[in-house]
């Protein structure tokens, strides 16, 4: 844990239900949380926002700082896990 609060000391969650997302929509929500990535976040660094569809992920989670080859899922509609590196090149 002393490694994470190094690099991002705090982390905020949030539960929003009864969402559906159309395509357009989808698409609304995800470039609103690119510019706040790109804007506010500076470049991702000081907030990283992640959205994940509750029905399909199961805890225990955690919150640590990890290598990019180490951290792994299935981004939002998306059916396959990938590695942060792989993300990263994926949503270039």
């Amino acid at each position: 844990m002393m490694q994470t609060a190094r690099i991002r000391p705090y982390a905020a969650g949030a539960v929003l239900r009864n969402i559906k997302f159309t395509k357009e929509s989808y698409d609304s929500f995800i470039g609103l949380q690119d510019k706040l990535h790109q804007n506010l976040a500076r470049q991702r660094s000081l907030v990283a926002i992640g959205t994940h569809d509750l029905d399909t992920i199961q805890g225990p989670f955690s919150y640590e700082a990890l290598p990019p080859e180490q951290i792994e899922f299935a981004p939002l509609n998306q059916t396959r896990s990938m590695t942060a590196l792989e993300m990263m090149e994926f949503y270039e």
